[in-house]
């Protein structure tokens, strides 16, 4: 029998074209640069809030170890995630890092997608060419996640699921590096850091560990169904996968989590409002103009290149009806745990997980049934080709359709929005002069009344204080600032 192995066979060096060339490449960056700047612009506008004030609590930062312990008797088993959580500018008193947080995030996202997408394709492409492929694929989920607010510029949020998936792609780009002989240092090193990765991306969410539960279970079940020998060092990380997971299953915090939720555990509400949500958010991601623009050059250009590239070899043998199948699968498993833990979707962060992982598998299923049926006379490939790579006026009103799209809609238009209607200006003054009189030594340890904010940018904006003294954001804020409490309303 075969051992296991990422790659059927190895793939040839891939060719320029028109579209891969040096200049269209240098070109094309600067393009994407340009249209990303604003997700990273509003990260100097950005401010704490929430669950923010609570790492900081004095109870809570005053013995860093003793906090981890803690959170995982009584509050949760995401040992990756609380290490990060604890480490929020906010316990620093530290407001610029605090804007600072949201541009590694952006910038580490990028860089694991295009680790990710380098070791997948087996070193074929340039540098160049995977930097404007990895910004790109960056830009369509910024442009289409369900809250970039809690996705990329909310602390808590974005260290529990952002990180967990930056942290996750990294660990399938060593993967397929060590499958294939292209070792870090040395094969013992390179073995040993992807098994702490693995470990380390399990901890941040319990959406992330389903996700790679479900991806090691398919590849075992996939590899026992092609009678394929699965090597030793596999055996490690299944092991590690499940090990790492029912630590934070087994976790005694989530029973006293739960409890926080009396309309929780409701397995039909739970199923039922999982299908709607998962109708709902399938039909925006895919329905829109840049996202389909996306799929057809993407299509085209895998179909006209099927073979210069190579894919796994698990994926070879799989049937049409799998990559459906899969993309459900995947908002399942990120929509219905909430449901059924709490009894509500909650907060929109667990499908901005689900909104990464479904379009980054929507292009690998392309990639996949490109090479597989490109030949056949069924598709209309010749003809889709042809239009896409000799009519260059179409090829460029497309292109130009793409870009606008990504910056005059959606998120991207709300960016815009938010930079050119000053509204993250007027948030940032409003937020600024609310910490200026909750510092002010005169307040310490009075009841302080505030205003709610007046401007609310939709890329920024997640969640304001309210008129309930004893609301958790509420005094969670105000023990930060060292005030009696804060009521907040006109």
């Amino acid at each position: 029998m075969k051992a296991f192995s990422l790659y059927k066979s190895k793939p040839e060096k891939f060719q320029l074209t028109p579209l891969s060339s040096g200049n269209s490449q240098r070109l094309l960056l600067v393009i994407l640069l340009i249209l990303i700047s604003p997700y990273f612009y509003l990260s100097f506008f950005n401010h704490p809030v929430a669950d923010d004030y609570s790492a900081a609590l004095p109870h809570h930062s005053s013995n860093y170890w003793a906090e981890q312990y803690y959170q995982y008797i009584y509050w949760n088993g995401l040992y990756s995630y609380n290490l990060l959580f604890f480490m929020n500018p906010t316990v620093f008193h530290n407001t610029s890092f605090y804007k600072i947080a949201p541009l590694i995030i952006l910038i580490s996202s990028i860089a694991s997608i295009c680790y990710f997408l380098h070791a997948i394709t087996k070193h074929i492409f340039s540098s160049q060419i995977i930097l404007n492929a990895g910004i790109l694929f960056m830009l369509l989920y910024l442009f289409q996640m369900p809250s970039l607010a809690e996705g990329i510029y909310w602390y808590s949020g974005s260290v529990e699921y952002q990180a967990g998936i930056l942290v996750s792609l990294i660990y399938f780009g060593l993967l397929c590096n060590y499958f294939n002989n292209l070792y870090l240092v040395s094969k013992r090193t390179h073995l040993a850091l992807t098994g702490i990765i693995l470990v380390f991306a399990i901890g941040f969410s319990e959406v992330i560990m389903l996700l790679l539960i479900s991806f090691h279970l398919i590849i075992f079940i996939l590899a026992l169904a092609n009678k394929v020998k699965i090597q030793s060092e596999w055996w490690i990380f299944l092991t590690l996968c499940f090990a790492f997971s029912l630590t934070v299953i087994v976790a005694p915090g989530n029973i006293h989590r739960n409890s926080f939720f009396p309309g929780n555990h409701r397995l039909v509400h739970s199923l039922l409002y999982t299908i709607l949500q998962i109708m709902r958010f399938a039909f925006n991601w895919i329905s829109n103009l840049p996202f389909l623009i996306s799929t057809f050059l993407f299509a085209s250009y895998a179909i006209k290149h099927r073979d210069q590239y190579s894919f796994p070899v698990e994926l070879s043998c799989l049937k049409p009806v799998f990559f459906p199948l899969a993309l459900i699968g995947m908002v399942f498993i990120c929509i219905f745990p909430a449901y059924y833990m709490t009894g509500i979707l909650g907060q929109h962060r667990t499908v901005n997980a689900a909104c990464f992982f479904f379009t980054l598998f929507w292009f690998t299923a392309i990639a996949v049934l490109a090479k597989r049926y490109g030949n056949s006379k069924i598709a209309n490939v010749n003809e889709i080709v042809t239009l896409f790579n000799f009519n260059k006026r179409f090829r460029f009103l497309l292109i130009l359709a793409l870009f606008i799209g990504l910056a005059a809609t959606k998120n991207g238009q709300d960016c815009l929005m938010d930079i050119l209607c000053k509204k993250a200006n007027r948030f940032d003054t409003e937020m600024k002069n609310r910490n200026k009189i909750l510092e002010n030594p005169g307040n310490k340890r009075k009841l302080v009344h505030l205003k709610p904010l007046n401007t609310k940018p939709a890329s920024l904006f997640v969640l304001d204080l309210n008129s309930d003294t004893a609301s958790w954001v509420n005094s969670s804020q105000a023990q930060y600032y060292g005030v009696q409490g804060i009521i907040c309303s006109e």
